[in-house]
């Protein structure tokens, strides 16, 4: 194994491991074994458990860049927010439904069942975490009146191509549920354009997700389209 490869694989271990620890310390490690054990589209090429465990930390460390230094955090709210990044895409039915509302409910009706079974976090809680859920429903709806925590799980729902195991579910894993849409398997250099097109038009709701996306962009794009050139091999994503 090439030494690139194994030092890729050490970070991404080394995110898995501390973000496992967080679970752990928020008291909410047996709601995600749950997710995993019961989530019927865990292993969706894209909208997948990793994705969902994905989204949920990096929603996590946009809360805290915002709110830990300025003395603004808030523990119930850093649970809600992972607790929503876990589970909003629970249930997804990987490209076969074209309106995202119907994805959502799906994942709302997974999560009135783990509210049941995990009776120990706060109703005020799971009500934010409902609420969420459902201000990730793309296309974005406006966010006036909606929820003031949502900007942190959008922003990190979009940050995929940061991290460096996205490679193969961004390049084949959302080509495989397109093709529910499009009748047609694209391949990694048939979609890098329209799907970096797409990022282009992203939106960001919080100002440490923007910073750090105007600062990365580039870089993930020139990778991104390596990789659709053959040049650049993914890492494996860590169950």
């Amino acid at each position: 194994m090439q030494l690139s490869t194994l030092m890729q694989e050490l970070s991404l271990l080394r995110h898995d491991a501390a973000f496992d620890y967080t679970l752990k310390k928020m008291g909410i490690w047996s709601i995600w074994e749950d997710i995993q054990r019961n989530n019927p589209s865990g292993n969706n090429p894209y909208h997948n458990n990793p994705h969902m465990k994905y989204m949920a930390r990096v929603a996590y460390e946009l809360y805290c860049l915002t709110n830990l230094i300025g003395g603004h955090f808030v523990p119930e709210e850093a649970i809600a927010i992972v607790l929503a990044g876990l589970v909003h895409d629970v249930d997804h039915s990987g490209g076969v439904y074209t309106d995202d509302s119907d994805n959502i409910a799906q994942a709302r009706t997974f999560l009135a069942g783990l509210r049941v079974r995990h009776p120990y976090i706060a109703d005020s809680i799971w009500n934010d975490v409902d609420l969420l859920v459902q201000s990730t429903r793309f296309p974005h709806t406006s966010t006036h009146g909606f929820h003031h925590l949502e900007g942190y799980v959008r922003d990190a729902d979009f940050m995929y191509s940061l991290e460096i195991y996205s490679l193969t579910p961004i390049m084949h894993g959302i080509p495989e549920e397109l093709v529910h849409k499009l009748g047609k398997l694209l391949t990694p250099s048939q979609f890098v354009d329209p799907q970096q097109a797409f990022m282009n038009h992203a939106v960001f709701y919080t100002h440490a997700g923007s910073h750090i996306w105007a600062l990365c962009k580039d870089k993930a794009f020139e990778l991104e389209q390596n990789y659709a050139l053959g040049t650049v091999k993914s890492v494996k994503t860590l169950p």
